[in-house]
C-alpha cells in the first residue's frame, strides 16, 4: 500500500523536475541569442501556459489513478476475507456433520450441537473484530490519502502560480525596457526557485514516513 500512495508524490515530483527544465529549454531554443528573449516573450508565455495545463492534467490523472488503485486493493482484500470465511464455515460444517454421524447417543449429539453453537459464536465475534479492524484501517488510509492529496493540490497550485508570476514579471520587465539578458536570467532563476519550493513543500509530510501502509 505504501508504494501505491507514494506514486502520487513520485509522479508530481517527476513532473516538476521535467517542467522547469523543459520550459528553460524552450526559452533557449526559441532564441538564437539572449538578446532576442523579449521579442519572443509572448510565445514563451504561451509555451509555459501549455506546459502548466499539461502539468495540471497529468497530476489530476495520477491522483485519480491512485484512488482507483486503492479502491481496487480494498475490494480485493474484502473479497479475500469473504472467500476465507466461506471456506472456514464450509469446513466447520463438514466436520460437525462427520461428528454427528459418529454420535451414538442423544447426549453425544447434544454435546456436539453445544460445541457447534459455541464455535459459531466465537467465529461471529472474530468476524466482527476483523471487520471493525479493516474498517478502521480503510478509514485511516482514506483520511491519509485525502490529506496528502490536499497537500499535493496546494503545492501544485502554488507551483503553477509561481511559474505564471515569473512569466508575467518577465513580460512586464521587457515592456519596461530592461535588457533581454537580464530578464531572461531572472526568469530562469524564478523557474528554478518555483521548482525548489515545490519539492520543499512535498518533503514536509511524505505519506510513506507517516505510516507504513
Amino acid at each position: 500500500m505504501q508504494i501505491r500512495i507514494k506514486q502520487i508524490f513520485c509522479a508530481l515530483s517527476f513532473l516538476s523536475l521535467i517542467f522547469a527544465p523543459a520550459v528553460s529549454l524552450a526559452v533557449t531554443n526559441s532564441n538564437s541569442t539572449t538578446s532576442n528573449f523579449c521579442t519572443k516573450i509572448s510565445s514563451i508565455g504561451s509555451e509555459v501556459a501549455n506546459k502548466l495545463m499539461e502539468f495540471g492534467s497529468d497530476s489530476t490523472q495520477k491522483s485519480h489513478t491512485i484512488l482507483v488503485q486503492l479502491q481496487q486493493r480494498k475490494d480485493k482484500v474484502a473479497s479475500a476475507i469473504l472467500v476465507k470465511r466461506d471456506d472456514e464455515i464450509n469446513g466447520f460444517e463438514t466436520s460437525i456433520t462427520k461428528l454427528l454421524a459418529k454420535a451414538n447417543t442423544d447426549a453425544e449429539k447434544a454435546a456436539i450441537q453445544t460445541f457447534k453453537t459455541s464455535v459459531e459464536t466465537a467465529m461471529t465475534q472474530r468476524q466482527t473484530t476483523v471487520d471493525n479492524a479493516v474498517l478502521t484501517y480503510n478509514n485511516a488510509v482514506k483520511n491519509l490519502v485525502s490529506q496528502r492529496e490536499d497537500s499535493l493540490t496546494t503545492s501544485g497550485s502554488n507551483f503553477q502560480t509561481n511559474v505564471t508570476a515569473a512569466v508575467t514579471k518577465a513580460q512586464s520587465d521587457c515592456t519596461a525596457g530592461i535588457s533581454s539578458t537580464t530578464v531572461r536570467a531572472s526568469f530562469l532563476a524564478s523557474l528554478k526557485s518555483a521548482n525548489q519550493k515545490f519539492h520543499s513543500n512535498l518533503q514536509v509530510d511524505k505519506v510513506g514516513q507517516q505510516s507504513r501502509l
